[in-house]
């Protein structure tokens, strides 16, 4: 019977991800946009009507929350990033639970994006600052160039959030992926401190893939943190597909 909901929360998850696929195709962003906004809104895609209906309203402000510099060096994995991200989640939850403006909210969903993907970035952990500085303008470089290709997928609702409530455990797992993703870009573009350029790197490269898989998990876990949210505030959750069976304990 578990095989079964695995199963079928699998194929519903796929079919909602190509529903939003054409209906992103039918309905293109307005305005041209850095990746960063680009993954916020693949993530406002994701949400139940109600509240994406919320965030469309206010796309403008939303996106250009995340677009704001928020860390000179973002220090990936970090406990300091990591609170910022708490903090920022408490913030979000006292006014969702006074009931504040979403006008007045929306750009903290911004900002919690943009230091999602803060933490998300595979470049810091680099042992030499001076390294870690070189992949990340490389990283980021392809990501511009390439946003256009990379794929917009929802991975699930994560157990830590929805089975676990526990914020710090699913944070830190993202933690820890960045970092082994650091260590395979290093890995291949790193020889004896030297970064060997990949900003134009091709569709087929080790780059191109570790930069698609940082845009698609930073969609996927920015989604995860709003739809907890949401839900905690006992948001209106219609057409969230399978959501019942991911949430029970």
């Amino acid at each position: 019977m578990k095989e079964r909901i695995k199963r079928l929360l699998g194929f519903g998850l796929i079919m909602w991800i190509s529903l939003l696929g054409i209906q992103g195709r039918a309905n293109p962003v307005a305005a041209p946009m850095t990746f960063y906004g680009s993954m916020t809104y693949g993530a406002s895609q994701l949400m139940p009507a109600h509240f994406k209906k919320i965030l469309d309203q206010r796309r403008d402000h939303l996106v250009a929350a995340a677009n704001q510099f928020v860390t000179a060096q973002p220090t990936a994995g970090s406990i300091a990033l990591v609170e910022r991200i708490e903090a920022r989640v408490q913030i979000i939850q006292q006014g969702l639970s006074q009931n504040v403006s979403f006008d007045n909210l929306v750009s903290e969903f911004g900002l919690l994006a943009r230091l999602m993907a803060d933490l998300e970035d595979p470049t810091p952990h680099a042992e030499a600052v001076s390294t870690a500085t070189q992949l990340h303008h490389e990283f980021f470089a392809l990501l511009e160039k390439k946003k256009a290709k990379l794929p917009t997928v929802f991975y699930g609702y994560d157990a830590a959030l929805f089975q676990k409530r526990d914020l710090r455990l699913f944070l830190m797992g993202i933690a820890e992926r960045s970092r082994l993703a650091g260590e395979r870009l290093a890995g291949t573009y790193v020889n004896r401190g030297k970064v060997r350029a990949f900003a134009d790197a091709d569709d087929r490269s080790p780059a191109f893939g570790i930069a698609a898989l940082y845009y698609s998990h930073t969609i996927s876990d920015v989604a995860n943190v709003w739809l907890y949210l949401w839900w905690q505030s006992f948001g209106d959750m219609r057409g969230t597909p399978f959501f019942d069976v991911a949430a029970k304990p």
